[in-house]
């Protein structure tokens, strides 16, 4: 009895939400570095040389056939003048985008689900060989992603609480995550275009 109760318990405790993100940092980390860069991966990397300037980077970008907006690539850019400019470097860069996603998605999964089953989604995520594979991956996906389930956190967060009086400070957020996410990919006009339409419904 003391058993059942003690696993129902670790089972939605955020100490077991600790340990299968340590896990998956792990698995993401490990070897993360054995391969260097295939195909897509070489585009990002040479668009961000440390000694190009913005307005170069942005020129490189409109060349190379990415179809998107070049501020990935200037973040990108300042990074590595903070750190090396290296293949290692950059794997570091996306898998920390990686488990950040992770970490949205079970806040985003608590807005849903009750007891054990966020700590059931971070596990599956966590485990996940296609996820772990696209965290090493040093292209725009979980750097995309990240902003992009922050706004859809973002908006959850403002429609629980779409009772209360209008907020000044909350709907300048959501904006504020719009353009940010709309700004890194632009793809994000489908999640953005889904909540304004949800609104329209709603209200």
């Amino acid at each position: 009895m003391f058993e059942s109760k003690f696993f129902k318990n670790f089972s939605k405790s955020i100490y077991l939400s600790i340990l299968l993100i340590s896990f998956a940092f792990v698995l993401r980390f490990n070897g993360f570095n054995e391969l260097g860069f295939w195909g897509d991966e070489y585009n990002p990397f040479w668009i961000v040389e440390p000694l190009k300037t913005f307005n170069e980077i942005s020129i490189r970008t409109d060349n190379a056939p990415t179809f998107m907006p070049p501020y990935y690539y200037y973040i990108l850019n300042l990074y590595f003048h903070v750190f090396e400019y290296s293949v290692a470097a950059s794997k570091i860069f996306h898998i920390v985008f990686g488990i950040l996603c992770l970490v949205v998605t079970f806040l985003l999964s608590k807005f849903f689900l009750r007891g054990f089953a966020p700590n059931l989604v971070l596990y599956l995520l966590s485990f996940n060989v296609f996820f772990i594979w696209i965290s090493n991956e040093a292209r725009i996906i979980c750097f995309a992603l990240f902003f992009q389930l922050l706004n859809i956190l973002v908006f959850f967060w403002i429609l629980k609480n779409i009772n209360q009086p209008i907020n000044i400070k909350k709907n300048l957020l959501l904006f504020l995550s719009n353009l940010i996410a709309l700004t890194i990919h632009p793809f994000s006009v489908i999640i953005v275009f889904s909540q304004f339409v949800f609104l329209i419904i709603i209200f």
